[in-house]
């Protein structure tokens, strides 16, 4: 029932919304990450933080991330040579992922898809194992979300093997530093490109950069943008949104295109080279 009223709309509206990854190679948007949004009916609050929970508790969550799939698959559509990444929780991926495996074969976008695996729920070592081999088969890269935090550890990076470790920088503090040394070693050991995320002030950029990332989203970036801002956010650099910064190429324009293209997913997904 819970199901049925938020994704028939009955409860409230479910939408996406696309925050930018910028490549601190070149200092291009390289992916957009799709984002959840939900808004009640009472009231017209945002809730999807209470969305989420409220799928891990009454089993929906799976449908929720296939709703989500759907609206990206026509963002993609929309805007062609994007790349996305789209989060799913241990609970879609537990027991039985056919479904989002057909829904990605199906799409024939699957080379423009990365899955991330959330730090939501947990699901069996084979059952990611398994899932993980599938997403690359099929063209799709695979990114480990939010490492160390909630069931986000190291044994979903060992299971799943990802091309993307993400990290959360809460703050520029000992506990962060050690979480960024630990998940810049498991980049290392898996060939993986770490995202670092929550770069919302200069001291967290700075900081980011000499911690060796190859990418950065945050507020202090772009904050999520609806669909119909896509082409635009596509455009955006950091030399605009950060004027210092220094990328380690020259010559950048604001066409991330032959950059995206090389995100396209595969079984070794080859990201543009540092950052």
């Amino acid at each position: 029932m819970q199901a049925e009223r938020w994704l028939s709309g009955g409860a409230g509206k479910i939408s996406v919304s696309f925050q930018p990854i910028f490549s601190l190679e070149n200092g291009c948007v390289v992916i957009h990450e799709a984002l959840l949004r939900a808004q009640s009916l009472v009231g017209k609050k945002s809730v999807h933080p209470e969305l989420l929970d409220c799928s891990e508790r009454w089993g929906f969550t799976k449908a929720l991330d296939l709703s989500v799939l759907a609206m990206t698959f026509d963002a993609l559509r929309q805007n062609e040579g994007m790349i996305a990444s789209v989060n799913f929780s241990q609970s879609s991926i537990d027991g039985d992922s056919t479904k989002i495996i057909e829904a990605l074969r199906r799409s024939g976008l699957a080379n423009r898809v990365i899955v991330e695996i959330t730090e939501r729920g947990r699901a069996g070592r084979k059952d990611l194992a398994y899932f993980a081999d599938q997403v690359r088969e099929i063209g799709s890269a695979i990114a480990v979300d939010d490492y160390e935090t909630g069931c986000a550890d190291d044994a979903l990076v060992c299971a799943v093997r990802p091309s993307i470790i993400k990290v959360v920088l809460d703050d520029v503090e000992d506990t962060s530093i050690k979480r960024m040394a630990r998940a810049t070693n498991a980049c290392a050991e898996f060939g993986a490109k770490l995202v670092v995320e929550k770069i919302d002030s200069r001291r967290k950029y700075d900081f980011a950069m000499k911690y060796g990332a190859s990418y950065l989203q945050g507020f202090l970036l772009c904050h999520p943008v609806l669909a119909g801002e896509l082409p635009a956010s596509r455009l955006m650099t950091l030399h605009a949104r950060v004027p210092s910064h220094q990328c380690a190429t020259t010559g950048v324009r604001g066409d991330a295109t032959g950059a995206s293209s090389r995100l396209a997913g595969n079984k070794d997904v080859g990201f543009v080279e540092k950052p």
